[in-house]
């Protein structure tokens, strides 16, 4: 499908991953997002023991205005700051389209969506608080680091509480 991505969150992030994650959501907004200079650095965190934890630095210039970004990242696993970062600016960039993201265990499909089809789509497939997953627009979330979770958990149900294990006998 063209107008999809998916990313997992237990992958590499070298630059080129993070340059195709850049590219991927810059082919979805369809020219509504133009990024030039882009330039990433990863760094190893000295105080870190994992020598897979990098220190991220990722500037780009998107649609004229100069974007820099630096957190934590893991060379193994999927921060989410690049996608919040360009979905910010798209929806500014004012054309009723936004970034929208299906978490859905390990990995999270992304799209470029007319403003109200996230909340139609949920609606459609009976997606909310209490399902797997659900759509949600990416600028209204917040950006987590790498290994900050393994991936997102689903919504808890409101007022369920733990089930012991069954045991059989």
């Amino acid at each position: 499908m063209a107008n999809l991505v998916q990313e997992e969150f237990h992958a590499e992030q070298f630059e080129d991953a993070l340059q195709r994650q850049v590219e991927d959501i810059v082919r979805l907004s369809e020219g509504a997002l133009r990024v030039e200079d882009l330039r990433i650095s990863l760094s190893p965190r000295a105080e870190e023991d994992d020598s897979r934890d990098v220190q991220v630095q990722l500037q780009m210039t998107v649609n004229g205005e100069r974007v820099a970004l630096n957190y934590p990242g893991h060379l193994k696993s999927l921060s989410t700051h690049v996608q919040h970062a360009l979905a910010k600016r798209l929806t500014s960039h004012g054309n009723g389209r936004r970034l929208a993201w299906l978490q859905m265990g390990e990995s999270i499909c992304m799209s470029v969506l007319k403003d109200g089809a996230v909340e139609a789509l949920n609606r459609k497939f009976r997606l909310g608080p209490r399902s797997a997953c659900q759509w949600a627009w990416v600028d209204e979330q917040e950006p987590v680091d790498a290994g900050a979770v393994d991936a997102p958990a689903p919504a808890r149900r409101p007022n369920a509480d733990p089930q012991p294990p069954s045991v059989s006998g």
